[in-house]
């Protein structure tokens, strides 16, 4: 299944179905809500996992953070967005068990600054979706 292009739909929700048979142990679901990292409408892949993994669980999902956008000059613009990535939150969730939910962590910038501007909530679970491809096969010892 792939996530370029074609049935987004369909990967989201295969890929959620291997990774929930993956995951041992689940928060009660009356209290728990997803939250996707805010992406650009023309790559929603952290809102399109969410959503699968909110039909599979039957719980809710929450677009609860929105970017806050650098205003500085814009020659440094992309380097300085790596830097300092910064959520508003939209949504009081503070009685819920927050998953935030992610395509892929690399540095924890994003993770940090969505649990940042979460503020206080009742847990605090970070899933992402990440797949390795094998570059160079590995070598028998």
């Amino acid at each position: 299944m792939t996530l370029k292009g074609g049935r987004l739909t369909a990967s989201f929700e295969y890929y959620a179905r291997i990774f929930l048979s993956r995951k041992s142990h689940l928060p009660p679901s009356q209290k728990v809500v997803l939250v996707p990292c805010p992406d650009s409408p023309e790559r929603a892949h952290a809102l399109s996992f969410c959503q699968a993994l909110a039909n599979i669980l039957g719980v809710d999902y929450v677009v609860a953070l929105e970017r806050q956008r650098f205003s500085g000059p814009q020659k440094d613009k992309a380097s300085v967005d790596r830097q300092r990535i910064s959520f508003q939150r939209t949504q009081n969730l503070e009685e819920k068990h927050v998953i935030f939910i992610d395509d892929i962590v690399t540095s924890g910038a994003t993770v940090t600054a969505a649990r940042k501007a979460l503020g206080p909530v009742a847990g605090f679970e970070v899933w992402c979706l990440a797949r390795r491809r094998l570059l160079v096969p590995d070598q028998q010892v």
